[in-house]
């Protein structure tokens, strides 16, 4: 990895911030695979049973998966466009506001569900279950409400618990998705994501960014850019001087929230068929960042590019998992073949 880093980016602490945002993209999409496998034994059983329209109802599994692609496309381009038009007409309360109750909404209800199914699993009684689910969700939301909401913890903790945020969205996401729709949905989220950061409303999003405070790039965005040592937390006063963009341009690595979800679902999918091939996904994601970030660097030098996240690494990560599925078939047949002949 630090050839590779080394042969891509040249700047040494953009280099440092790549590692620490992989490093942070392996957790996330490790603790989903752990979460979704062990907890769910990777299953979909959510859409089944309570999401009628993302259950297969048609005469093929691909048209139900386009189907399913297509109605989760929908979902994301009007929440989108929604905050677009928001942030067009200078509702700026209202766009902050909007997104600082989704992720209160969000510490509640993540631990609320995985939790409660965890302890639902060990078979603990209902009372001690009720009491233990009060106190993880009143500890979850305590630490989320200090890293999203206040500069009181340190930098690398904040990014440790939005990983930790990513994985428990992404484990809903694959227990509310049929197996075959992700196929179709990572594709189109592909186009979707090019098309949104090159001319789309995510660059309309950051280019407006200099109007918000940077307290909001938190939300959105995993940066390594405020690096700072456990015991010298940054001042509530110097941050609020900040603008988003002057936050998203005070160098290190950024990482979407969103990207990091995408990622978790990729691993955590290709786990269901073998684990070589959740190992395969895992190291064509990290290479596409690699690739992102070298690309961003070299176009960055003098003025702000936008480069979309997402193409690069999940096409090479599913590249290399239906490669490795291949690769792996074919060598259990042959196994399967030499033990026929042999006995």
């Amino acid at each position: 990895m630090d050839f590779l880093l080394n042969s891509f980016v040249s700047d040494p602490e953009l280099s440092e911030g790549v590692v620490a945002v992989i490093s942070y993209v392996v957790f996330c999409a490790s603790l989903t695979t752990l979460i979704w496998h062990w907890l769910y034994e990777a299953r979909s059983d959510y859409a089944e049973e309570h999401l009628q329209f993302l259950r297969d109802s048609s005469t093929t599994q691909f048209l139900d998966s386009v189907f399913n692609a297509a109605i989760f496309a929908c979902f994301v381009g009007v929440i989108t466009f929604a905050m677009v038009g928001l942030m067009l007409y200078q509702w700026k309360r209202t766009v902050v506001l909007m997104v600082q109750l989704a992720y209160l909404s969000l510490l509640i209800t993540l631990p609320l569900t995985i939790v409660g199914d965890l302890l639902d699993a060990v078979g603990i009684g209902d009372n001690l279950l009720l009491l233990l689910l009060a106190g993880f969700v009143f500890l979850y939301f305590s630490v989320g409400y200090l890293a999203f909401f206040t500069n009181r913890l340190p930098a690398r903790l904040v990014r440790i618990f939005a990983a930790l945020n990513c994985a428990l969205i992404s484990v809903i996401l694959l227990r509310c998705l049929p197996h075959q729709t992700i196929w179709p949905i990572l594709l189109v989220d592909i186009v979707w994501d090019f098309f949104s950061v090159r001319a789309g409303p995510v660059r309309k999003m950051l280019e407006s960014s200099h109007e918000y405070g940077g307290d909001i790039v938190k939300f959105v965005m995993l940066t390594t850019a405020d690096d700072k040592d456990d015991t010298e937390l940054e001042d509530d006063e110097q941050l609020d001087t900040r603008n988003a963009y002057q936050v998203l341009n005070s160098g290190g690595a950024q990482l979407g929230m969103g990207d990091f979800v995408f990622f978790a679902i990729l691993v955590g999918r290709t786990w269901a068929d073998h684990p070589s091939c959740a190992i395969a996904s895992m190291i064509g994601i990290a290479v596409g960042l690699v690739v992102n970030f070298a690309v961003s660097s070299d176009l960055n030098a003098d003025r702000y590019v936008f480069v979309p996240a997402l193409p690069c690494p999940l096409l090479l990560g599913m590249g290399l998992h239906f490669g490795t599925l291949y690769a792996t078939r074919m060598l259990q047949q042959m196994t399967a073949g030499l033990e026929t002949i042999i006995l």
